[in-house]
């Protein structure tokens, strides 16, 4: 430990209490701004939300098998490779160049998909 500001023990309690004054006052002296109060606000909403999400996810996963979560991700992969795949086929066909019917009829197969 290091040693006290001053040699006598209640003198540096109070150097402490002047200094911690001073930055409350430099801390407080100026009311927040609206931006930060929003700021604050969505943070704390964002903990608490990402709170639950932890424990829904907690609870679910202790409950599902070992299977299942890999039949999951499995689906998951073969999907974003089909919409990958379908993707760069229509960015394909745009390069090429098509008529405004056939393309209204491409964006409502891809919604579709």
């Amino acid at each position: 430990m290091g040693q006290p500001i001053s040699p006598n023990k209640e003198l540096a309690f109070t150097e402490i209490e002047d200094a911690l004054k001073i930055g409350e006052i430099a801390l407080w002296s100026r009311p927040m701004s609206r931006n930060a109060v929003l700021q604050i606000i969505a943070a704390l909403i964002t903990i608490a939300l990402l709170a639950v999400l932890h424990q829904g996810l907690d609870w679910f996963l202790s409950k599902t098998s070992t299977d299942f979560m890999v039949g999951v991700m499995v689906g998951l992969v073969v999907m974003w490779l089909i919409w990958f795949y379908e993707d760069s086929r229509e960015r394909r066909s745009r390069a090429v160049g098509r008529s405004g019917a056939a393309e209204q009829e491409r964006a409502r197969h891809s919604i579709d998909l």
